[in-house]
């Protein structure tokens, strides 16, 4: 079964305020866990804040997508699928843009225009409700700590918020 994901983005001002006020809102369908989706955004979260910046929050978005979308994500997958370093392989399935929260997802990562980047973990209790305390903080980082480390330094990092969690 697959590990699903969301990723929101949003404006640091709406810390105080529900996930449910986003600015762009993507969905991805498989190795959605930390371990995964830290290491996999990191390398484009931080380049797009040196080139671009994180506060551009739906180019981040539509960039995260893109990069997503082309291939260069889900590692484990493009290797196994032996697609990478064709030209192009296009994943037609896996990841999408959304217009409102799943009811399947596992992890949900939210990240601020400040650099802010927060992973919860879903705990469903019948019927998906954001209203409901259904999302539940594992951690939090920054791009500007991922910046100071390196791919073994964001998988640390993910791991730690994972085996932070209630099994």
């Amino acid at each position: 079964m697959s590990t699903r994901c969301q990723v929101g983005f949003y404006k640091k001002n709406c810390k105080v305020n529900l996930l449910k006020d986003y600015e762009a809102l993507l969905y991805h369908h498989c190795d959605g866990y930390p371990e995964n989706m830290i290491p996999d955004m990191a390398p484009l979260l931080i380049n797009f804040n040196i080139h671009r910046g994180i506060n551009d929050l739906e180019y981040a978005a539509a960039c995260l997508i893109t990069y997503w979308k082309i291939g260069y994500s889900s590692k484990s997958y493009v290797k196994k699928q032996g697609y990478r370093g064709k030209a192009p392989f296009f994943n037609y399935l896996s990841v999408g843009i959304c217009s409102s929260f799943h009811g399947d997802i596992d992890y949900f990562y939210a990240i601020y225009d400040d650099g802010i980047i927060e992973v919860y973990r879903i705990k469903l209790e019948g019927d998906f409700d954001i209203k409901k305390k259904s999302f539940i903080l594992m951690g939090t980082t920054s791009i500007d700590k991922l910046k100071k480390v390196n791919e073994k330094g964001w998988k640390t990092i993910a791991y730690n918020m994972y085996q932070k969690q209630e099994v």
